[in-house]
């Protein structure tokens, strides 16, 4: 649930920082977040995970 949340976020062009500044957590957790978000994706960064975000219709 969280990393859905945490998605649509990175779909908005948001990082890190900003998104751990949302959600009132650490910048570190968001980070572990985004990295094990891009590796069930099977994408390699934030741009691809957005675009996979859209084509799902999280965002």
């Amino acid at each position: 649930m969280r990393e859905a949340e945490i998605l649509r976020h990175l779909a908005f062009g948001r990082n890190n920082k900003e998104i751990a500044g949302a959600l009132e957590l650490q910048e570190e957790t968001i980070k572990n977040y985004t990295t094990n978000i891009l590796k069930k994706l099977q994408v390699r960064n934030c741009v691809g995970a957005a675009l996979k975000a859209r084509e799902l219709s999280l965002s």
